[in-house]
This record gives structure tokens, C-alpha cells and sequence, in this order.
């Protein structure tokens, strides 16, 4: 049985449907923007007059909203927070979908919060600061680069020049200290620092502006980084004109808030001599036709430009959020439904219900608009960065002299810099009313490295390493003011890592002395160009050690080992080699005698037990010496006795290992014990030295004067100043023609060491030599008597003289000798063998 359906009843249905359709895909006649913006402001002016712009091109396009007319409803938050928050709620009032601006950052924090209470997208074509791309703000968007982006083009530029430190002069708000704080960290990827920050108010006066900056003028650096947002009056150059801070030695870099002034007012010859010299950056943005119409408008900036393309975009979003059939609804928010106002009324505010579906469309957006490329995908919230042009201000007008690229290009041609000059200026300066502090080390010994004058009432600071650092500024370009400071109590050595940590505080500028290039060291402070080159040696007493020194390298256990090792390698190789070596074969004597002379064998080397023994070592108090005999060579500290002075190294030395106070030897850098040696005898350097370093000069970190110093440093050492330095100071009593330091003598055991040793085998070479004459004059006389006696006799020698019978006997004794054995015992045996043979 089949279902059957009345026509009436289809028809009506069919009717409904249709209408139901009908009404949801009808697109609305209107669509409304709010803007909230500031009027009165360089981004403001040209902002309004490209949104409107914006708008009538949208309006004007068919194919974009076919029938629908977008509104725009614009609002002035009079660049404050509270009046924004006003502004804001008014627009809304106005049933809008999105609202663009602000142009503050400040203002921007607040209307995000709003933004995301409501659910209504916010979208911002000037708020740069880099902390509005946080989670915080889902329904933020922005469509010009972040702060972050231009400070990472800055600091290309900064490390292209080679400055190091910088100080940044910004506004005293969200947009100056949170674009500060990106400039600090892509500063900080480059090993580079903000110096000194001047934070101005955006209502300070002249004169508070003037103070905060005449203070920076006693610091080093000269680099300032200019970050505001646009000002057309340009007073921060009016107040250091005052103070005489556009000169050759300041260099001025200035964030793309310049450029936007620049671009947006009439400039004239006052204007570009007070900015002489000048760097900034702009956006680099691509000429077209629609942006020559806008440039008309003299007001016209990049912002300007980004503002036209928002109204684009949102546009687009609209028509993707319209093309899947989302109706254009607004009702009331349950959260105005209780903040009754007497003017503003917001409880009768409607609030769009699909923000969180046009923030979805508009996220999708990619198009070309007039500014660059809008799109925000992988970039979050936030379009992609922009190229940025690199100007120039000289007298006649702002030049472009170079170019940035977001993909990693960067060139930069001539500039004119602060006073008119070509040259790049160094970008920082020692004040001479606050000179450099150096920290110098009040030492109690080996005054010829460096020491404090006490004869004098200005406690003159004198010395190998003063003379040295003083011939060295001497080759710098520029002047150094400097005052040393000494540090130490006179009564014994300062810590030398106490004066490192206080360079790294900021203590002192600098710190100049024997003061040793170490690694750990070097991550708190950078060093110069070593000056001098050392290495830590052992110094010994110089005393006789003895005839049977030889056999020290070996304790009595350890040649007990050695004599029963050879006795075992012995007998293997008798096992091994008896049964098929005819050598090994024979009487038991014969073999015992060869398989001890195969396997033996003798080894001596140098003696190192002092680093395994327990004796006592001294070493230099204060010194990087103790913690690297404790630390790398694993020496206990209770063996480590701390010495002061030449006197305590002698007395010491002369105590020994074993009396109270006394050490077996004393480790130090080379310098030390070749001054010590030169005014003492008695005394030896063993073995090479050890954990090569170098003596330097401390400076900050990332300190200018590092560079500088180790390049006078290198030109010093092409000269005869430095031998001259070296001679006068390490050459007062004998130096002979040593250059630099001497070198100690090789570790090795001398001839007099082996004396016992050599004695002993001349006297065993000597005894066999003995034994051997006496057995072969032994067999000599034997074989002439039986020759004597033989059936053919020789001829007869007794009726000869003596004389040439003794002479006849050497002649036979040598050629008896000469003989092989083999033939003169062949001889022997025929003798015997015929009974004729006669033996006494």
C-alpha cells in the first residue's frame, strides 16, 4: 500500500521552502564599518581621507558585494583612552560588523578587550606594538608590520656600521617601551645592548625633555635610536641642536615614524638643516596609479596606505561570509544588557552575531593591495613584514641611500651623517668629565709588573703593564681620558677574579695589570689582544741529586716489577723458540744467559710523580693558579701552600717538602719565575710549560675599546717600544740579550744524572775486557807451546834479540786473535790428538 500526499499539501511546502531560501540567501542592501581613529593626527588626516577613499572604490566595484552598499562611520578617540572607549561604543551602536583603528597602541590594548568580550573583529592599520599580537587579543588584526619587524632592520644596520652599544630615545607608552623592548631583543641575538634609555612623556615640556636628554651626554655611546610615533613639530632635533648633540661624533636613527612626518607635511630648509644627517627607515611600498591618485592628498603616508587596503579586505571577508549564505544579524549582548548609561545607553547596543565567522573569512583573505601583499596565515594576526627603504637627510632633502629586505637583502650607499660629514662616525666617546675608571691591582710583590708609588702623594700608578696600555692608547685615533684606581689592601695580593667580576658589574670601565686570559674569565668580560705570552712552569731547587739518580723514575716496587717481568718475557720466548732456534738450544748455562740478554731491556722517562705524590707545591696567592691546579690537574688543596713574594718563594724552596712552610716546588706563570731566577741562584725551571695563555686588558663586555685596544696592541708589537718597555723593566739586573722572556730548559735528565749508571757499565765493559785479554793471552802461550812441539815446527826464536823476540810475540798475539775461533781449536785438537801437545 503506498503512501499517498494531497497536491494542496506539496504545493505549500514547495511554496515555503522556496521562500525560506529566498529569504536566507537575500544579501542585505547595506553593510556598516565603524572606524575609530584620531582626526587631528599625521596618520589620522591621511588615514580618513584613504578609508574614505577605500570605500567608494569598494562601492564602485560590481563584482565585490554585487547590490550591497558599504557605510562607514567613523568615530575620533582624540588619541585617548577613555575617548576611544567612548568612541568605540558609538559606532557600535551603529550596527556594525568590524571596526577598524586605532591608530594608538594604548588605545588598541583597551579595544581589544572589548573586542573580545563583544566578538566582533577589530582590525588596526597603525597600532605597531608588538604585545597586541598576544593571544590575549583573538580578535585583533592587524595589517601593517609590527614594531618587531622594523627593529630587526634597524639592528642590520647597526651591526652593518659595527656600533655595539646604543641609546634609545622613545615615547614613554605602549607603543615606545614595547617597541624598545623588541629592539632589545633583536639587540641581544647579536651580542649587542641598550646602553641608556630616555623615556619621554607625551606631554612632557621642553625643558624636562632637555634634562633627560643632556644626561646621556656623559655616557659613552653616541648611537641613539629615535622611536615615537609621528611628530610634526620634530622637537627631539630642536632639543639636541640646543645641546649640541648633531655633531660628527652623534649618530641619529630613527624608526619609520620619520619617514611617515616627513611624507605627511610640507618640509622646508630649516627643516632639513636641523635634521642633517639623520637615518630613518620607510616602507618600502610599490608605485601604482592608485597610489599616485592618493599622493595628490599632500597628507598622504604608508599607514594612509594600509588603511586603504583594511576597508579591501574586510570587504572581501564580507563577500566570502555572504557567498556561504551567513544572514547580516545583530542583537542585544547579554553582557550591556546591565550597563545602563544616561547617554551612551548600551544596553540598547546591538552587536553583531557573526564576528566570529567574518574573523574566520577575514584570516583567509589574500589579496594584492595597494600597500604590499594582505594576507595573514602562518603570520598569525599580523601581515607579513614589509621591505623598508633606508633615508637620508642632508640640507637639500631626504634621499634614499639604501634598502632592506625582509628576505635578507641589505645594501647601503654613502651617507651624510650629523655636521655634514661622509665619515662614518665611531658612535661612542669617553667624556672627558667622566673619564674611563681602570682598575689596577695593588700587588705586595713583583712591583716590576705593576704597583702603586707610595713615594709619591698622587700614588703613582707604574709598571711593565702600565707602560705598555699607556703606549697603546697612544696609537688609538681618538682621545681616552682615563684614572686608575688600585685594588688591595697592601698587605697581600687582591684576588684577581674579584677585580674581573667587578669590571662585569660596571664597577670600573676597565681593568689593566697581569691579569691572565682564562675561558672562565672571558664569559664575564672581553679581553684585549694578549700582550704578553706566558704559561704556567715548575721551579725547583738547583741542588745536586746524586750519583744514582737514574733510578728514581722507578720506585724499588716498581723495579722489583720490571727484573720479574723480564724473567717472564724470558722464559715465553725460551718456550716459544727452543725447539726450532738453534740459539736457544745448547747447555743450560748457554740458554739461561741468552734468554736473559734477549728480554732485557731498560726504560726511563721523565719524572711526573710530583703531581701524584702528596709533597707540598706553592703557588702565587691571588692568582688564577689555584683553581686551576685544583680544578683541571685534581690537586688536593691542603698540598697548595699560598706564597706572596720573592722572598717567600725563596724562603720556601730553601725549607723543602718536609719543614713547615716549605714545598717541594712552586708553579707560577713563566713571568714571575724568570723575575724570580733573575734576582735568585739556587734555583731551576723543570719541564716545558704547561696551559699556554696570555696577559690581556679588561674592558665591559661588547666594549668598543676591546677592538680598538687589540689593534693598537698589534701595531705596538711591529715596533721597538714594547722590547724597550720589556728591558727597562725585566732587565735592571742582568737580561743578557734575552728577548721577552727566556724559555726554561727541556725536562730532561743531563749527563751528570746518568754518572752512577755510566760508571757502573765502564766497570762492567772494563772487567770484561780484562777477562777477555787475560783468557786470550791464555790460549796464545798454550797454542805456541804446542806449536813449539808439533812435527813442523816454526822457526826457532831464542838465539833473536829480546827486543824482536818481544815484537814477534805481539805480532803473534794479534794474529792468533784475528783468527776464528773454529781454526785455532782445529789446530789444538790435531795437536792433541797426536799426543804431542804439552800445557802448563
Amino acid at each position: 500500500m503506498g503512501l499517498r500526499i494531497d497536491k494542496s499539501v506539496a504545493i505549500t511546502v514547495l511554496i515555503v521552502a522556496t521562500l525560506m531560501v529566498q529569504v536566507r540567501c537575500q544579501r542585505p542592501q547595506v553593510i556598516n564599518l565603524g572606524a575609530v581613529f584620531t582626526f587631528d593626527s599625521v596618520i589620522g588626516r591621511a588615514a580618513k581621507v584613504a578609508l574614505e577613499a577605500a570605500v567608494s572604490d569598494v562601492n564602485a566595484d560590481t563584482s565585490l558585494l554585487q547590490e550591497t552598499e558599504l557605510r562607514l562611520f567613523v568615530e575620533d578617540s582624540s588619541c585617548n583612552v577613555f575617548h576611544g572607549s567612548f568612541a568605540a561604543f558609538e559606532v557600535l551602536g551603529k550596527e556594525v560588523v568590524a571596526i577598524i583603528g586605532p591608530i594608538s597602541s594604548s588605545i588598541a590594548h583597551t579595544l581589544s578587550d572589548i573586542a573580545k568580550g563583544l566578538k566582533f573583529p577589530l582590525v588596526s592599520f597603525a597600532a605597531t606594538d608588538p604585545t597586541l599580537s598576544a593571544l590575549q587579543f583573538p580578535f585583533f588584526l592587524r595589517t601593517t608590520p609590527d614594531d618587531a619587524h622594523q627593529m630587526s632592520a634597524l639592528v642590520d644596520l647597526i651591526d652593518f656600521h659595527g656600533w655595539k652599544e646604543v641609546i634609545s630615545v622613545y615615547s614613554d607608552d605602549e607603543l615606545g617601551r614595547n617597541g624598545v623592548s623588541a629592539l632589545d631583543d633583536e639587540l641581544d641575538k647579536k651580542r649587542f645592548r641598550i646602553s641608556y634609555k630616555v623615556p619621554l612623556s607625551l606631554h612632557s615640556d621642553d625643558k624636562s625633555a632637555t634634562d633627560a636628554l643632556n644626561k646621556s651626554k656623559s655616557l659613552g655611546p653616541r648611537v641613539y635610536i629615535l622611536h615615537f610615533g609621528p611628530d610634526p613639530l620634530l622637537r627631539i632635533f630642536t632639543i639636541a641642536q640646543k645641546l649640541k648633540m648633531m655633531t660628527r661624533e652623534y649618530v641619529w636613527l630613527a624608526t619609520d615614524w620619520l619617514s611617515v612626518t616627513l611624507d605627511s607635511s610640507l618640509s622646508g630648509e630649516d627643516t632639513f638643516k636641523r635634521l642633517e644627517g639623520v637615518v630613518g627607515l620607510r616602507q618600502y611600498i610599490p608605485e601604482s596609479i592608485k597610489m599616485r591618485q592618493l599622493k595628490r592628498n599632500r597628507s598622504m603616508n604608508a599607514y594612509a596606505f594600509h588603511a586603504y587596503d583594511t576597508v579591501w579586505m574586510i570587504a572581501y571577508g564580507i563577500e566570502k561570509m555572504l557567498n556561504e549564505g551567513v544572514n547580516i544579524t545583530f542583537s542585544h549582548s547579554k553582557k550591556l544588557t546591565h550597563a545602563q548609561g544616561h547617554k551612551l545607553h548600551l544596553e540598547k547596543v546591538k552587536i553583531f552575531n557573526r564576528g566570529e565567522v567574518l574573523l574566520e573569512k577575514l584570516l583567509k583573505v589574500n589579496f594584492t593591495g595597494l600597500a604590499g601583499q594582505v594576507r595573514f596565515g602562518s603570520s598569525g594576526r599580523n601581515v607579513p613584514g614589509c621591505d623598508y627603504e633606508i633615508i637620508n637627510v642632508d640640507r637639500t632633502g631626504v634621499h634614499t641611500v639604501g634598502f632592506w629586505s625582509k628576505n635578507g637583502g641589505f645594501s647601503v650607499g654613502n651617507i651624510t651623517w650629523p655636521g655634514g660629514g661622509s665619515e662614518k662616525p665611531r658612535g661612542w666617546v669617553i667624556d672627558s668629565a667622566n673619564p674611563l675608571k681602570i682598575v689596577v691591582p695593588k700587588r705586595v710583590s713583583f712591583f716590576e709588573f705593576v704597583t702603586e708609588d707610595r713615594n709619591t702623594s698622587t700614588h703613582h700608578i707604574k709598571g711593565l703593564c702600565i707602560d705598555i696600555f699607556i703606549e697603546a692608547l697612544k696609537l688609538l685615533p681618538y682621545n681616552v681620558p682615563y684614572k686608575f684606581e688600585s685594588f688591595g689592601d697592601g698587605h697581600s695580593s687582591p684576588n684577581y677574579s674579584k677585580i674581573i667580576q667587578m669590571v662585569s658589574d660596571g664597577v670600573y670601565d676597565a681593568a689593566v695589570g697581569d691579569i691572565t686570559i682564562v675561558p672562565t674569565r672571558s664569559k664575564l668580560v672581553d679581553f684585549s689582544q694578549p700582550y704578553a705570552s706566558t704559561g704556567l712552569v715548575v721551579v725547583i731547587p738547583n741542588v745536586y741529586n746524586g750519583t744514582w739518580i737514574f733510578l728514581r723514575p722507578f720506585t724499588t716496587q716498581l723495579w722489583c716489577v720490571v727484573l720479574a717481568s723480564f724473567l717472564c718475557i724470558g722464559v715465553v720466548i725460551w718456550i716459544l723458540e727452543h725447539r726450532v732456534n738453534e740459539d736457544f738450544r745448547g747447555p743450560p748455562r748457554r740458554q739461561i744467559i741468552t734468554m736473559i740478554f734477549f728480554s732485557f731491556s731498560t726504560l726511563f722517562k721523565r719524572n711526573r710523580n710530583l703531581r701524584a705524590s702528596e709533597l707540598p707545591i706553592g703557588y702565587q696567592s691571588g692568582t688564577f693558579t689555584f683553581e686551576y691546579l685544583t680544578y683541571s690537574l685534581g690537586m688536593a688543596r691542603s698540598r697548595l701552600v699560598p706564597l706572596d713574594s720573592i722572598e717567600e718563594y725563596e724562603r720556601a724552596l730553601k725549607l723543602g717538602p718536609n719543614a713547615l712552610g716549605g714545598v717541594a716546588a712552586i708553579v707560577d706563570e713563566l713571568p714571575y719565575i724568570e723575575l724570580f731566577l733573575a734576582e735568585r741562584t739556587g734555583f731551576k725551571i723543570v719541564g716545558e710549560p704547561f696551559m699556554n695563555r696570555g696577559w690581556g686588558f679588561v674592558f665591559k663586555r661588547d666594549s668598543p675599546l676591546a677592538i680598538d685596544m687589540s689593534t693598537a696592541i698589534l701595531n705596538l708589537t711591529e715596533t721597538r717600544k714594547q722590547k724597550r718597555i720589556l728591558k727597562k723593566w725585566l732587565c735592571k739586573k742582568s737580561c743578557g740579550e734575552k728577548s721577552e722572556w727566556n724559555q726554561p730548559e727541556p725536562n730532561q735528565f743531563h749527563l751528570k744524572s746518568f754518572e752512577g749508571l755510566y760508571l757502573f757499565c765502564v766497570a762492567i765493559t772494563v772487567s770484561a775486557f780484562l777477562v777477555f785479554v787475560l783468557r786470550m793471552i791464555r790460549q796464545f802461550v798454550r797454542y805456541r807451546r804446542s806449536e813449539r812441539t808439533s812435527l813442523t815446527p816454526r822457526a826457532s826464536l831464542s838465539s833473536s834479540p829480546t827486543t824482536t823476540r818481544l815484537w814477534g810475540f805481539m805480532l803473534g798475539f794479534v794474529e792468533f786473535v784475528d783468527e776464528k775461533e773454529e781454526a785455532t781449536r782445529s789446530d789444538d785438537d790435531s795437536i792433541s790428538s797426536c799426543g804431542t801437545s804439552r800445557w802448563f
